[in-house]
């Protein structure tokens, strides 16, 4: 071998030095690269997801909400023209988008980017009537028969055209078997957001809010408020009346942290859940909650998570499949919205209100 073979052409040294300057600014950028394409398949099984896909599931506005938050340090798979011609067997099994992508994503990297970047808070709970009860399978079945009658008597009155008078749950002779502590806690949502409204001047306040841990290893299905319901108002009530969950990257000082929205606590332990689908429940604020139960215990309480509100898990185990009753609603007398009409503040013609939900 001659010497002259061993020397470096010219340049080649320069260019070595500026592809590995490349390589070393793209893995900063948390950007997968294989040494050979077809060492792409190995990756395929975990990414396999594009960007428009994280961020249509995830808590991002947008997708300038997306790179100035988590599309800075998420890992991600590059895919070059190269690594699609040598795993074209493994890509087939992917949709079109997906193949013709630049980069492809993890659910699973996503949700553990969201676990350490996004903080989730609760301002109301529904808690389950029968974790107070002795009994709570013989609390449900009163309960039950005195649903029947009381829906049967409202029917009969509105077959003539009537309106009758809507007992709430918490003033059903029912109650009055739990501890007193209990009753004089049951029924008085209202009684504390009309306060929380006297107490910021506005006339749709947020409520004191708990800040919780949301489950690890869970890539919800989160939602903005206009997936919630077709206005405002009822978005925020649903959010409020069904006790979900607010999210949103942590500090929020941009004005691309917009909140997201994901289904709650699920309070009690599973002998008690069949009352969220039977309407066997009372709407708490977290003020209320917390001097009831406690924030440790609300803390450390399960999430009312079912397979369809979330995109992938890596434990199932913690996805319950409770589903609220039609008329909890109706039962907890609260079917008209958060604003009572009896309040000052819902007489103005335009309200000022606070930092939307």
């Amino acid at each position: 071998m001659t010497e002259d073979f061993n020397e470096i052409k010219p340049g080649a040294q320069a260019v070595a030095e500026s592809v590995t300057r490349k390589r070393a600014a793209l893995e900063a950028k948390h950007i997968i690269l294989t040494d050979r394409p077809e060492d792409v398949a190995a990756y395929l099984p975990k990414y396999h997801h594009t960007m428009h896909e994280i961020i249509e599931i995830g808590p991002w506005q947008s997708y300038g909400a997306f790179r100035e938050g988590a599309g800075r340090n998420m890992t991600r798979l590059f895919l070059s023209d190269e690594a699609r011609a040598a795993c074209a067997e493994e890509l087939s099994r992917l949709t079109d988008v997906q193949k013709r992508a630049s980069y492809l994503f993890s659910y699973e990297d996503a949700a553990d980017w969201i676990h350490e970047n996004v903080e989730s808070e609760v301002m109301s709970v529904l808690v389950p009537l029968s974790m107070f009860a002795t009994d709570p399978d013989a609390f449900r079945s009163q309960f039950l028969e005195e649903r029947s009658k009381r829906f049967v008597t409202l029917e009969e009155a509105a077959s003539k055209g009537k309106s009758p008078a809507r007992t709430p749950l918490s003033k059903w002779r029912l109650t009055r078997i739990l501890p007193a502590s209990v009753q004089t806690e049951l029924g008085r949502w209202q009684e504390d957001y009309n306060a929380e409204r006297e107490r910021q001047g506005v006339a749709w306040p947020n409520p004191t809010s708990l800040t919780v841990l949301f489950p690890e290893g869970v890539l919800a299905r989160y939602r903005a408020m206009k997936e919630l319901a077709p206005t405002t108002a009822r978005a925020r009530a649903t959010v409020l009346f069904e006790g979900f969950a607010v999210h949103r990257e942590v500090g929020h000082t941009q004005p691309y942290c917009r909140r997201h929205y994901t289904p709650g606590l699920l309070l009690g332990k599973p002998i008690h859940w069949k009352d969220y689908e039977i309407g066997l429940v009372d709407l708490m604020s977290i003020s209320r909650a917390i001097a009831l139960l406690g924030a440790d215990y609300l803390r450390k309480t399960p999430w009312r998570l079912g397979k369809e509100d979330v995109a992938w898990c890596r434990d199932e185990s913690v996805l319950h499949e409770v589903k609220l009753s039609r008329e909890f609603r109706i039962l907890l007398g609260i079917q008209r919205g958060p604003v009572d009409k009896s309040c000052r503040w819902s007489r103005r013609p335009k309200c000022t209100a606070s930092t939307p939900l």
